[in-house]
């Protein structure tokens, strides 16, 4: 029998991978600059939600953020993801 050389990776507590594979599967679709709001959008999932599985993802450096100052209002931090990345998730998703 082959032996396999990938290892799943453990995720934090209270992420799951079929939440996210569901948001990385959202994230190919979406445009560099979206925010949290267009990935709770996308995936259906709530902004409480997709923030925690953002969050890891920055931290991981799958994605990455700015902050953008508007007029009036709160600033909006938007995310772009990082283009040779792909090998950072997939222990998550296996």
């Amino acid at each position: 029998m082959p032996v396999s050389t990938t290892t799943t990776a453990e995720l934090p507590k209270g992420l799951t991978k079929l939440s996210l594979q569901r948001i990385v599967t959202a994230l190919a679709t979406l445009k560099p600059g979206f925010s949290n709001q267009d990935v709770a959008d996308q995936t259906g999932l709530s902004r409480v939600s997709t923030k925690k599985y953002v969050d890891f993802l920055v931290a991981m450096g799958y994605l990455t953020s700015a902050i953008v100052y508007q007029s009036s209002g709160r600033p909006l931090t938007t995310f772009q993801v990082v283009p040779t990345s792909e090998r950072l998730i997939q222990p998550y998703l296996t």
